[in-house]
């Protein structure tokens, strides 16, 4: 099957986002926004995540992976990609640890036990090893939604592997995905929302239907008489998908039916692939690329905010005796909570500007840099690559 050599624009902006809903969704506030069905169920978006990283990776290695491109240069590549933000979030919640254990001090409060539970010094290791969702733990550990980012690493792995092992016969692998995942995901927790457990069952499942959706992308894009049908179909098929999105996230978010997440992300991920409608129009806004381009950022750092946040509100009631929280929410009134929404919201984005230039961009040359110096390239794995990967 041909690589593809298009920009998927319109998948970065769902990307970002999705990386923003997650976000909100993780800040507890008290706050007229907090209760909305669709924040509340806005840890789906994590499965859009996997989704359309099955897509794009699929659309960016699976030709070159068949054709020559070593399995440790692309599981080399993927590392560089992902680890040194993952590092530095990790060593910036040490810190934030070590900074709250002196406060508390400072204040004259209780010194409570630090680096223990979901901050242990075992947690640390299992998240320089990236292993930190692969059931070692009872539960998440210091930056928690980097557990996707562990269990993600692995599925490209399980990708390569299942692709030079099968071949062209690939689609025997997808099809046991598809029939064994969700039967797992049934059995053993019942819903979609597993992370440090069978997250990564949760992780191939959504992966291998991006991957299958990829497929369809092309197979219409090689045929004249379908691209036109897509294409004279687009806005109106843009917003049901909006819709039914919104519309699955609020009421199927719970229970069984959140088991359906990836194939309703991959219907939207398939249909904004083609770029036709309105919908794709708007989000090719320079705002919502924006967002696109740091949404790794933006998942990555919104919890190292928002924790953060915490610990100087609380340090600031202490010193004040200004009540600024209702029940462990942020905000002592509701339009303090809504305000919170805003201000961390733009926190979240300021910061991730800076660790996209600074440490996501440095870190992905300096991995190129090194593949390149490390690995022989064929031919082939020097074709420029105009997908995004994630």
């Amino acid at each position: 099957m041909a690589l593809s050599r298009h920009r998927f624009e319109v998948l970065d902006s769902w990307r970002g986002l999705s990386a923003s809903l997650v976000a909100l969704f993780h800040l507890q506030a008290y706050s007229h926004f907090y209760d909305l069905s669709l924040l509340r169920h806005s840890y789906l978006f994590v499965d859009f995540f996997f989704v359309l990283s099955g897509f794009v990776i699929t659309a960016n290695y699976r030709v070159k992976l068949l054709s020559g491109f070593s399995f440790w240069q692309f599981m080399f590549l993927r590392f560089g990609r992902l680890y040194p933000l993952q590092l530095a979030t990790l060593l910036a919640f040490v810190g934030l640890e070590l900074v709250r254990y002196w406060f508390d001090g400072a204040l004259g409060g209780e010194i409570r036990n630090e680096f223990a539970g979901p901050n242990s010094v075992e947690a640390i290791v299992s998240n320089i090893l990236l292993i930190q969702a692969l059931h070692v733990h009872d539960g998440l550990t210091w930056n928690m939604p980097s557990w996707s980012i562990s269990v993600e690493f692995y599925t490209y792995a399980i990708f390569a592997v299942a692709l030079l092992l099968f071949r062209s016969w690939i689609y025997l692998f997808v099809m046991l995905v598809f029939m064994v995942a969700p039967v797992f995901l049934f059995t053993l927790v019942g819903h979609i929302d597993t992370q440090f457990d069978f997250g990564i069952i949760r992780c191939v499942f959504g992966f291998f239907i991006g991957f299958l959706c990829y497929d369809v992308y092309m197979l219409v894009q090689q045929s004249e008489k379908f691209r036109a049908r897509v294409s004279s179909a687009g806005t109106p098929t843009e917003v049901v998908c909006v819709a039914l999105i919104i519309l699955f996230v609020c009421f199927c978010g719970d229970g069984f039916p959140s088991l359906a997440a990836p194939a309703v992300f991959g219907l939207a991920v398939l249909a904004f692939s083609f770029e036709d409608g309105v919908v794709s129009k708007i989000l090719k806004a320079r705002p919502f690329l924006i967002l696109g381009a740091l949404s790794y950022s933006i998942y990555m750092m919104h919890m190292l905010v928002e924790v953060g946040i915490r610990y100087a509100l609380q340090l600031a009631e202490k010193k004040t005796g200004i009540a600024f929280f209702n029940e462990q929410r942020i905000g002592a009134e509701m339009w303090q909570g809504d305000i919170s929404y805003v201000v961390t919201f733009g926190l979240v984005v300021g910061i991730s500007y800076l660790t996209y230039n600074l440490i996501e961009q440095p870190g992905r040359r300096l991995s190129r840099k090194l593949a390149n110096a490390i690995f022989p390239l064929s031919d082939q794995s020097r074709q420029p690559i105009r997908a995004t990967p994630l």
